[in-house]
């Protein structure tokens, strides 16, 4: 009896940790909230680089991009198995007045608070 209660807690415990519950599966029209980059530069949101952004008319000023809702447009993946996200912004506006989405590695992202849920 005494070596049955420990085994009943551990698959009790292992049955709650991995429940379907914890898992919230990201699908299109899903609405994430921009955050702060952890360093000066966001690194799992791909927005282009300053230069590309001028060049084509935009201001190149990343703090515009903190807060703003985004909406997601399409879900892919890559080679090595992470998520990406094609966003666009939930005003239907342009990222900086010249990108209509910007890609996204979404469990990075989340992790690093680069990207929040709504």
């Amino acid at each position: 009896m005494k070596n049955i209660t420990p085994i009943i807690i551990s698959v009790a415990l292992t049955l709650l940790l991995h429940s379907p519950l914890q898992a919230q599966e990201t699908k299109i029209g899903d609405q994430f909230i921009i955050g702060t980059p952890i360093h000066h530069s966001y690194t799992h949101i791909r927005f282009p680089q300053k230069n590309f952004i001028i060049k084509r008319g935009g201001i190149a000023d990343m703090k515009q991009v903190s807060g703003l809702a985004v909406i997601v447009e399409d879900i892919s993946y890559d080679r090595n198995g992470n998520t990406l996200l094609r966003l666009i912004r939930k005003d239907h506006g342009k990222f900086f007045r010249s990108y209509t989405h910007v890609t996204a590695v979404m469990e990075k992202a989340i992790k690093n608070g680069e990207l929040k849920r709504i």
